[in-house]
C-alpha cells in the first residue's frame, strides 16, 4: 500500500493534475494525460495506438492497443517501483516484469517527462494485458471430433488471467441443440478474457459414418476477446494443445497466444503437417474449406482410425501427456500404426467412404481435401519421395524400416481424380518389375512374393499371372486349342467362379469351365442333315441336329437307340425296331409328352442365344415339339407297311382300313397316326378324327350321337336336326316295349303368346282340383282351374320394362340359334328381374314374383315345384321321372313325356355369367336338368334353391342350392288364386 501511495505521489509530482476529466494543458510539457474515470477515456483507434493515459479513479496507467485500453498496473496487483541509479526517475515492475520508467525531468530521447520504455532490461514495452474483463455475449462455435450430436454438453470455466490460467470457480453450461455440433454461450462478464471449455457427448464417427458408441470429452483454452465474430471451436487440436499451452504459460512464462501458436505447430508436426498459414486451432472446422480445415479433418480421421471411444481417449491422453513438457511425441509404435492404417485406407478406397460419410452429414457445400494430408503422412512415414511428373510409373519399395514388415511396393501415378499420388503396386507389378520379355508360355516365379507364378503371353507381349487352371492343366496356347484331345479336360476343381462345370476347355489362350454339351460338340460341323444323331466326343450322351433350331441339341428318349432324331420333318414316321430281344414300333409324335411343372403345362421350347459357351447342359436340353413314342404293338403291326424299309411315313388323316393281321378290325388314321377304331366308328363306319368339327349319326335303336373333334358324344337337343315342336309332345303308353303305364298320356297342351316379344310357348295343365280330398289337402285348394306350367323353357332376352334381364342371360355356348330349342340361361337375379348385386346378397322376394316371366305368369316357388313332384308321383307312380322328360334326345335318361312337361337336356349349368359371359363354363352336359325357384338359400346371400332332374335320382328333386351367379333355365307358372275352402 505504501508503494502504491508513493507511486501515486510521484506521478502527481511529474504530471500536472486537475479536478477536470482531461488535462487542461497548463503543464504541456508532460507526456501523460490524466482522466478522472474509465468512462472519460477517448476512443482507442489505430491513430492513437500505443498512447498511455493515467486514470485517477483507478490509480493506474492504461495503454491503447488493438482498439482497447489495457491496464498496465493494478491496484495491489503485485507492482513495485525501483529508483533508477541516476535518481532521474522510478522503474515500474509488475509481477516481475519491468513495464516502464517515470522520469523526474526530460528524457534525452524525446525531450518529455512521463512513463517510458525500460530500455535497460527490455527492448519492448510489456503490457499487462493478460487480465481484461470481457463479456461472453455472442460467443458460439462447433464441438467436433466428428460433430458432437444434439444434447451434448459444453461447459465454460472462467480463468483469472492469462498469466496463471487458474480457474476462478465460476462455470456455466450450454447444450448443443443440433447434430452439427453447434453451441452458443449466454452473455456474461468474465474477470479476464481467457476461458477453458469442455465439450462432452456422443459424436459422429467419420470413419464408420455412425454415432460413437460412448461419449468423448474435449478441451480448449481461448481468448474470447480475440474471437472474430464470437466464434470459438472445440476440436482435437484444441484438446491436444491444452496441456502443452498450460505448461508453456505457467512454467515458461509465455503469453497465451505465443504458447498456443507454438503448441499448434508441434501438434500438426506429429502427422508431418506444415501448419504455416493456418488459422488458430479454435478457427478450424472439419466442414470448412481452408487447408487448415482439411488438415484438422485428416488429423481427426487418422487418430480415429478403427479405434473405439475408449481407445481414442487413451491415445489422446498419452499423446497430450507425452507432449506436455517437450512438445514431441516419442511413441514410434503407435505412430507407425497410424501410418499403416492411413496407407490401408488410401489404397483400398476407404478414404472415399469417409468423404461420403462426411458429405452425407450436410455440414457444408463441400468437404475439404483432407486426403492429401493423409496421403502425405503415410508416404513420408513409408520413406517414399514426392510423387511428381518426374517419377510417374516408377515402382518403389518403402523405406528400410517398412520393408522389414511389408513386401508392398508402390507406383507413382498421375490420377485424373487427385493428381500425382502413390498407389500400392499389384503382385504382378511387384513380382515382374524389371523383367525382360520371355518365350511364349514361359513360366517364372515372382521376385517378391516367391509363391506366385507368371506366364509370358507372346501375342500380348507381356507377363501375366498364371491361373489356377493353368497350374493344373498347363498353359493354354493355340497349339493346345487346336488339339481336340488336349484342349478339353475333365474338371478336377469343385467350382470355377461361382458355378461347377464338369469340363474345362482351352479357348482364346485361357482355360474356362464348360458344360458336357460344349465339350462333346465343339468340333461338330455347324450344319448337318436334319435328325442326324451323333455320340459325344467326351461322354456317351446323344446329340441331334435340328434344322429349325440351327444347332445340335441334347437327344431325347429313344433317339440314340433308333439312331434317328424326331424332328419336325419326321413327325408321323414309324420305325420298326427289331433286335434279338425286342420287336417294337416307335412313332415320332407331337402330342405325347405334355409336361406339367406346376406353373406351366404344355410344350416348352426355347433357343439359347449365348454363343459357344454354355453355362449349363440344360441350355440345349430343349423341350422340343416332338419325341419318339413307343406305339401300341397291335395297332402298329396291323398298320405298318413292310416295304423293305424300317421306316413308315405319316398316314393320311381320316383314312379307315382293315388290319393286316386282324382282318375284321378297323383302324383309323387320326392326325397322321394310326389307332384302333372306337365302337361308334365301327358302328357308323365313320372316322371321328380331330379334324371333324361336327358329324351327326343315329343307330338302329334310335339313339343319336355326334362326332366333334375326335370325340363321340350322345347328341344334345342342339345337335338334333329337329325343332322344339318335335319334343313337346306325348308318346303313347306302349312307346317302350314291355313298359305300360296306368295313366294315359296328358296331351292337354295349351298355348301362350308372350306380348313382350310375340314368342309362342306350349303350356300344360295339371288338374289338382280333380284329385281326391286327400290330394286336395296335399296340393292345395284351387278355384276350379288346373295348375298351368310352361311346357318349354323361357326365351326372353329382356326389354326396357325388364332392364335387369338384359345382359344377364345367354344361350348354350353363346350361340343365339340354341335358344330356339333350349331357351335361355339366366342368373338368379336376372330371373327375378333384379339388380345383379343380389346375386351376392340377400333380396326380398314376394310370393308370385313375375321376374322375367310373361305378364300374368310368375317364377315358381319351391312349394310349387314340390306340389308338381307330388302330383307326378301320384299320377305316374311307375315312371315319374321319365314322364317328365321329352323323348328322342338322350340315352342317359330316356323319357316318354307322359306328363307333357317336356323336360329337355339343355346342357347343365353355366358359371360366371354375371361376371363375364365370354368366360362362361358349361358342365354336366346331358346328365341333369335344373331350374331356378324364387326361394333363396337360408343364411346365405350367394345361393338360391333349385329344382331338377338328375341321372340316378328318382323323381323331381327340389331344395338343392346353386350359386346365384350361375346360369340356369326358367319355367314359368300361370298366376292363380286359392279357394277359401
Amino acid at each position: 500500500m505504501k508503494q502504491w501511495l508513493a507511486l501515486t505521489l510521484l506521478l502527481l509530482v511529474v504530471v500536472a493534475c486537475s479536478d477536470t476529466s482531461v488535462d487542461d494543458g497548463i503543464n504541456g510539457n508532460n507526456t501523460l494525460a490524466v482522466y478522472s474515470t474509465v468512462d472519460d477515456l477517448p476512443p482507442c483507434t489505430a491513430k492513437n495506438e500505443g498512447e498511455q493515459l493515467f486514470v485517477k479513479s483507478e490509480g493506474i496507467i492504461r495503454v491503447c492497443a488493438d482498439e482497447k485500453w489495457f491496464a498496465t498496473m493494478e491496484r495491489g496487483g503485485g507492482c513495485t517501483t525501483e529508483m533508477l541509479k541516476d535518481s532521474s526517475g522510478l522503474k515500474i515492475v509488475c509481477d516481475g516484469d519491468s513495464v516502464g520508467v517515470v522520469l523526474n525531468g526530460k528524457n534525452g530521447s524525446n525531450g518529455k517527462n512521463g512513463i517510458l520504455p525500460d530500455s535497460s532490461e527490455n527492448d519492448d514495452i510489456v503490457l499487462d494485458s493478460e487480465k481484461v474483463a470481457t463479456s461472453l455475449e455472442g460467443v458460439s462455435g462447433y464441438s467436433q471430433k466428428g460433430p458432437f450430436i444434439n444434447g451434448s454438453k459444453v461447459t465454460v470455466i472462467e480463468l483469472e488471467s492469462g498469466r496463471t490460467l487458474n480457474q476462478t470457480g465460476n462455470t456455466f453450461e450450454s447444450k448443443i441443440q443440433s447434430d452439427d455440433g453447434q453451441f452458443k454461450l449466454n452473455a456474461r462478464m468474465m474477470v479476464s478474457q481467457y476461458v477453458e471449455l469442455h465439450a462432452e457427448g456422443y459424436y459422429r464417427n467419420e470413419v464408420t459414418g455412425k454415432n460413437s458408441e460412448a461419449p468423448l470429452t474435449l478441451y480448449a483454452i481461448t481468448d474470447v476477446s480475440k474471437r472474430d465474430g464470437g466464434i470459438v471451436n472445440i476440436n482435437l487440436l484444441t484438446h491436444l494443445e491444452y496441456h502443452r499451452v498450460v505448461h508453456l504459460v505457467k512454467e515458461k512464462k509465455m503469453k497465451v497466444f505465443a504458447a498456443k501458436d507454438s503448441a499448434e505447430k508441434e501438434i500438426f508436426n506429429l502427422l508431418n503437417i506444415n501448419s504455416k498459414g493456418f488459422f488458430s486451432s479454435e478457427d478450424l472446422n472439419i466442414a470448412g474449406s481452408s487447408d487448415g480445415d482439411a488438415a484438422l479433418l485428416a488429423f481427426s480421421v487418422m487418430f480415429q482410425g478403427d479405434r473405439n471411444v475408449s481407445q481414442l481417449t487413451e491415445l489422446l491422453t498419452n499423446v497430450a501427456t507425452d507432449m506436455e513438457k517437450d512438445g514431441t511425441w516419442d511413441n514410434a509404435k503407435v505412430r507407425d500404426s497410424i501410418a499403416d492404417w492411413a496407407e490401408e485406407a488410401d489404397v483400398t478406397g476407404k478414404l472415399d467412404t469417409i468423404r461420403a460419410n462426411v458429405e452425407s452429414w450436410g455440414l457444408s457445400a463441400m468437404v475439404p481435401n483432407f486426403e492429401k494430408y493423409v496421403r502425405a503422412f503415410w508416404t513420408k512415414e513409408y520413406g517414399l519421395p514426392a510423387c511428381d511428373k518426374d517419377n510417374v510409373d516408377t515402382l518403389m519399395a518403402a523405406g528400410a524400416k517398412r520393408l522389414a514388415k511389408s513386401k508392398n511396393r508402390y507406383v507413382c501415378v498421375d490420377s485424373a481424380k487427385v493428381g500425382y499420388m502413390w498407389r500400392r503396386a499389384t503382385d504382378l507389378e511387384m513380382d515382374t518389375y524389371g523383367w525382360k520379355p520371355g518365350a511364349d508360355a514361359q513360366i517364372k516365379a515372382g521376385d517378391v512374393t516367391g509363391t506366385k507364378k507368371y506366364v509370358y503371353d507372346g501375342p500380348q507381349e507381356r507377363w501375366r499371372e498364371m491361373t489356377d487352371l493353368e497350374e493344373y492343366y498347363g498353359v493354354c496356347t493355340e497349339t493346345v486349342e487346336a488339339d481336340s484331345a488336349a484342349s478339353v479336360k475333365q474338371n478336377k476343381f469343385e467350382k470355377i467362379g461361382d458355378e461347377y462345370f464338369p469340363y474345362v476347355v482351352c479357348k482364346d489362350r485361357q482355360w474356362s469351365g464348360c458344360s458336357a454339351y460344349y465339350a462333346d460338340t465343339r468340333k461338330y460341323e455347324t450344319e448337318a442333315l436334319d435328325g442326324t444323331v451323333r455320340r459325344g466326343d467326351y461322354t456317351t450322351d446323344v446329340y441331334v441336329f435340328e434344322q429349325n433350331l440351327g444347332f445340335w441339341r441334347v437327344g431325347w428318349d429313344f433317339e440314340g437307340m433308333l439312331n434317328k432324331g424326331c424332328t419336325n420333318p419326321n413327325v408321323g414316321e414309324v420305325i420298326h425296331f427289331v433286335t434279338d430281344n425286342s420287336d417294337e414300333y416307335y412313332s415320332c409324335r407331337r402330342d405325347s409328352f405334355y409336361v406339367d411343372y406346376g406353373w406351366y403345362t404344355g410344350f416348352q421350347f426355347y433357343k439359347p442365344g449365348n454363343g459357344d459357351y454354355m453355362y449349363s447342359e440344360d441350355e440345349h436340353r430343349v423341350e422340343t415339339e416332338q419325341r419318339w413314342v413307343k406305339d401300341d404293338h397291335e395297332v402298329a403291326e396291323n398298320t405298318f407297311e413292310d416295304n423293305g424299309t424300317i421306316y413308315n411315313l405319316a398316314c393320311p388323316s381320316g383314312t379307315m382300313k382293315k388290319g393286316s393281321v386282324l382282318k375284321n378290325s378297323d383302324f383309323i388314321c387320326d392326325g397322321g397316326f394310326w389307332r384302333a377304331a372306337t365302337a361308334e366308328e365301327e358302328r357308323f363306319q365313320f372316322a371321328c378324327t380331330k379334324e371333324i368339327e361336327f358329324y351327326y349319326a343315329e343307330d338302329d335303336f334310335g339313339s343319336s350321337y355326334v362326332c366333334k373333334h375326335g370325340k363321340w358324344n350322345v347328341a344334345l337337343i342342339y345337335d338334333e336336326p329337329m325343332t322344339i315342336s318335335n319334343y313337346v309332345q306325348c308318346k303313347p303308353s306302349n312307346y317302350y316295349t314291355g313298359v305300360s303305364y296306368e295313366a294315359s298320356c296328358n296331351e292337354n297342351y295349351g298355348s301362350l303368346i308372350d306380348d313382350r316379344d310375340n314368342q309362342e310357348y306350349k303350356t300344360i295343365g295339371f288338374d289338382f282340383t280333380l284329385s281326391s280330398d286327400e290330394k286336395l289337402k296335399r296340393f292345395g285348394n284351387r278355384m276350379g282351374e288346373p295348375m298351368v306350367w310352361m311346357a318349354q323353357n323361357l326365351n326372353f332376352a329382356g326389354n326396357a320394362d325388364f332392364p335387369y334381364v338384359i345382359g344377364h342371360n345367354t344361350c348354350y355356348l353363346g350361340k343365339e340359334e340354341n335358344c330356339a330349342k333350349g331357351g335361355r340361361f339366366y342368373t338368379w337375379a336376372a330371373a327375378m328381374n333384379m339388380d345383379d348385386k343380389y346375386n351376392r346378397s340377400d333380396a326380398s322376394v314376394p310370393a308370385n314374383t313375375q321376374g322375367a316371366c310373361p305378364n300374368g305368369w310368375h317364377i315358381p316357388s319351391i312349394d310349387e315345384w314340390n306340389n308338381l313332384q307330388k302330383f307326378i308321383v301320384e299320377v305316374y307312380p311307375q315312371g315319374e321321372v321319365k314322364s317328365l322328360v321329352a323323348p328322342d334326345q338322350s340315352t342317359y335318361l330316356m323319357g316318354n313325356n307322359m306328363s307333357g312337361f317336356s323336360a329337355l337336356y339343355v346342357g347343365g349349368e353355366c358359371t360366371n355369367m354375371d361376371m363375364d359371359k365370354d368366360e362362361a363354363v358349361w358342365y354336366n352336359e346331358s346328365f341333369s336338368i335344373w331350374w331356378w325357384s324364387a326361394n333363396q338359400q337360408e343364411m346365405s346371400g350367394k345361393f338360391a334353391e333349385t329344382a331338377g332332374l338328375s341321372l340316378g335320382v328318382a323323381g323331381l328333386s327340389s331344395g338343392f342350392k346353386n350359386e346365384k351367379s350361375y346360369g340356369l333355365p326358367v319355367r314359368c307358372v300361370k298366376n292363380y288364386t286359392l279357394s277359401n275352402n
